[in-house]
């Protein structure tokens, strides 16, 4: 069960009964996103909510999720867990020209760290130990248009204010990578969690669909990560009837 903490109570209060439309989002790119999972629409608004709530301080840490409101129209709430699956999409590159390009990021210590020789000199052990230099990789995700789109339902004033607050994107945005140059929203007939061939935009849990233990075991409402937050899902790409 999601816990209600009280710096999310007023944004509660707020979006209740708030209207939703569908919309259009788009990103523009001023460098290419570092990533090792997809940008997602209702993620990157939790991210706002909670940061702007608790003054960029964070939610204390807790192995259950939290009740995050967001200004979107929720389609279905997990009858075990009662977490929200909200009307939104994951956000990729117009173009679908996508190349991922693997980077690594080396991990330096501190010269600060260093400790004196008995000979006098300062030194700093980087072969072994807690200083040990190692390197991260990600993926980068280099698009031509460097212009990433996404869906979802919800209100446009508040959904452009919550990520217009949002400059970057993705991993390593200190070292420059998803900085971003624009949000662009823009209202649109008709919200679907699918492409116009029938293809999912986004994780959703098969339960959705009446299927209890089959797809891939993987997050699909904020935040992923969280293992209470993960369960059998259709994934990006999977084909589905939505008339069914």
């Amino acid at each position: 069960m999601a816990i209600i903490h009280e710096t999310l109570e007023p944004y509660i209060n707020r979006y209740v009964g708030l209207r939703v439309e569908p919309l259009k989002i788009e990103v523009r790119f001023v460098t290419a996103p570092a990533l090792y999972d997809p940008l997602r629409i209702d993620a990157l608004l939790s991210f706002a909510v909670v940061r702007e709530a608790t003054e960029g301080l964070g939610l204390p840490d807790s192995a259950e999720p939290y009740a995050i409101p967001l200004p979107l129209r929720c389609a279905w709430q997990h009858p075990t867990h009662n977490l929200p699956l909200w009307c939104s999409t994951d956000l990729m590159p117009i173009d679908q020209v996508e190349v991922l390009e693997m980077r690594y990021f080396k991990r330096e210590p501190h010269p600060a760290y260093a400790k004196k020789n008995k000979d006098g000199r300062w030194n700093l052990r980087t072969t072994q130990g807690k200083y040990k230099q190692h390197a991260g990789a990600a993926l980068q995700h280099l698009s031509r248009s460097m212009v990433w789109r996404g869906y979802c339902e919800g209100n446009e004033d508040e959904v452009i204010r919550l990520l217009s607050q949002i400059t970057h994107c993705g991993k390593k945005t200190s070292q420059g990578f998803g900085m971003v140059a624009e949000w662009r929203i823009e209202k649109v007939d008709r919200f679907s969690f699918t492409d116009e061939e029938g293809r999912l935009l986004r994780p959703i849990p098969t339960l959705f669909y009446g299927d209890r233990q089959s797809g891939a075991f993987i997050g699909w409402t904020p935040p992923y990560w969280l293992p209470a937050c993960q369960d059998y899902c259709l994934v990006w790409g999977d084909y589905v009837d939505e008339s069914s």
